[in-house]
């Protein structure tokens, strides 16, 4: 939940390094999200689950990269608003990056715009899956990819996250984060399910593996 008057309401990592003894330069993962039917962020947006490789030193929170300190990709969520006048308000999911080349403290904001595109109602479950590959240092070919119950709707794959092959993917960043700097305006709840790590594309569970309840 974020509490009113607070901005974090959740924020753990998954270390790769810690579980596995070593850091990969792909990875996937999914969840499945449910915004509560308080959920209503008119003020700011904010922060999402994602991936990070920030070694405590860049890519979040004004910590400008430079393509060899850190990088993050975390996803983001945007302003509720209705789709048509009278209408209950649609939440826009996205990215939200600190890459090599990005030239603003704040990190940069991706939309995700394709297909369907990344519109999420409140009270239902979404898969949400999210795929990252780091570039090569000194080629721009870094992807990151992200899929709402199995379909694609984001896609980037011209990226520059390093510059250097010693930052790579450090964490799973479970964050849910309000602002920038605005603080929630009202207890807001979500509700997240069934996450899966992962070296390949996962995809929405199957009815007989959800038992029927998606």
């Amino acid at each position: 939940t974020l509490s009113k008057g607070e901005n974090t309401a959740l924020n753990l990592r998954y270390l790769f390094r810690q579980h596995h003894g070593e850091e990969p330069e792909e990875i996937y993962f999914r969840y499945y999200l449910r915004l509560g039917a308080d959920w209503n962020p008119d003020v700011e947006g904010g922060k999402m689950p994602g991936f990070a490789g920030t070694y405590g030193r860049a890519g979040w929170g004004n910590r400008i990269t430079d393509g060899t300190n850190g990088w993050s990709a975390r996803g983001s969520f945007g302003r509720a608003f209705p789709l048509r006048p009278g209408e209950k308000p649609v939440t826009a999911l996205g990215s939200f990056v600190y890459h090599a080349e990005v030239k603003s403290p704040f990190g940069a904001h991706w939309p995700w715009s394709l297909g369907r595109g990344g519109l999420v109602h409140n009270e239902r479950w979404y898969s949400v899956e999210q795929h990252v590959k780091l570039n090569t240092p000194g080629k721009h070919n870094g992807v990151l990819r992200a899929w709402i119950d199995g379909v694609l709707v984001a896609e980037r794959t011209e990226i520059s996250f390093r510059t250097v092959a010693d930052l790579r993917v450090e964490s799973l960043w479970m964050n849910v984060y309000h602002g920038g700097i605005a603080k929630s305006p009202r207890d807001m709840s979500l509700y997240i399910d069934n996450l899966v790590i992962a070296r390949s594309y996962i995809g929405p569970m199957s009815r007989r593996e959800a038992g029927g309840s998606r």
